[in-house]
C-alpha cells in the first residue's frame, strides 16, 4: 500500500507509526527558512499537527539535530516567528493548523 502514497504521505505515515505525531491531526508541512534551513540542511518536513505548538514538538522529535539550533518549544516565540501559508505571521504557539497548511519557521533577528 505504501507504494501508492506520495513521499510526503510516506513520511507522515512513518511519523505516525513511530508515535511522533497523531493520525487524527491535519496533514501539514513545516518549512525551515533562512539560517535554520542552511544550518540544518533541511528545507521542509511533512507531518501531522493541529497547532503550531504541536508542529514544533513533532519537528524536534522528527529531526533531533534541530535541538541544537532551536530553544525548547515554549521559548521559540521569543526569537522566532511563524508564517502560515505565507499570509499570516504569528508568535502564538496555540494557533490552530488546518489540512494542507504550510507553516514557515524563521528567525526574527536580522539576517534570519
Amino acid at each position: 500500500m505504501s507504494a501508492l502514497l506520495s513521499p510526503d504521505e510516506e513520511i507522515r505515515e512513518s511519523l505516525t507509526r513511530r508515535g511522533v505525531c497523531s493520525a487524527n491531526h491535519p496533514a501539514v508541512g513545516v518549512e525551515l527558512y533562512g539560517s535554520l534551513r542552511i544550518r540544518s540542511g533541511r528545507s521542509r518536513i511533512p507531518m501531522r499537527a493541529d497547532s503550531i505548538r504541536t508542529a514544533m514538538s513533532v519537528l524536534l522529535l522528527a529531526e533531533p539535530g534541530l535541538k541544537r539550533l532551536l530553544p525548547p518549544v515554549d521559548q521559540l516565540a521569543e526569537n522566532h516567528r511563524f508564517s502560515i501559508n505565507g499570509r499570516t505571521i504569528t508568535t502564538d504557539l496555540d494557533t490552530p493548523l488546518q489540512e494542507g497548511d504550510l507553516l514557515i519557521l524563521f528567525n526574527a533577528s536580522v539576517g534570519g
